[in-house]
């Protein structure tokens, strides 16, 4: 408790400075912009992106069979070999900026998309009237 004094010179009361406010609980740490839960969902949803993004790669090759560009086919490669990294590391083992990576993979992913589009059905047999009494 804090008393306040007579000054007999100035002839008023002085009052002693107020006291600073106790310390918030946990104060001293650094606060992050976003909640530790954001970070980890953002990371659990890179994570999911790059894999998906590999699967995706992966089957445009199937689809495509070698009809690639080398550069494109390059960068293919690096993604399915590496599902985890971000493109930005992916794109230094490739020697190129991360833009030119994602256009790579996108325009692959693509291509693979059309030509299942504009690739024809596959053919139905007929197996006859035994199979089909069979299948009963």
């Amino acid at each position: 408790m804090t008393v306040a004094t007579i000054d007999p010179a100035a002839g008023h009361d002085t009052a002693p400075a107020p006291e600073p406010a106790p310390a918030a609980a946990g104060s001293g740490r650094k606060r992050h912009r976003y909640p530790t839960g954001w970070a980890a969902a953002n990371e659990q949803r890179i994570k999911a992106a790059t894999v998906t993004s590999a699967e995706n790669v992966s089957r445009a090759l199937e689809v495509l069979d070698g009809n690639i560009a080398p550069h494109v086919l390059e960068a293919a490669r690096l993604r399915i070999d590496q599902p985890g990294l971000a493109l930005s590391a992916l794109a230094r083992m490739a020697g190129c900026t991360k833009d030119v990576l994602a256009g790579r993979l996108r325009r692959l992913v693509k291509a693979a998309e059309r030509a299942e589009q504009e690739a024809p059905p596959p053919a139905i047999q007929w197996a006859g009237p035994e199979a089909l009494a069979t299948a009963i």
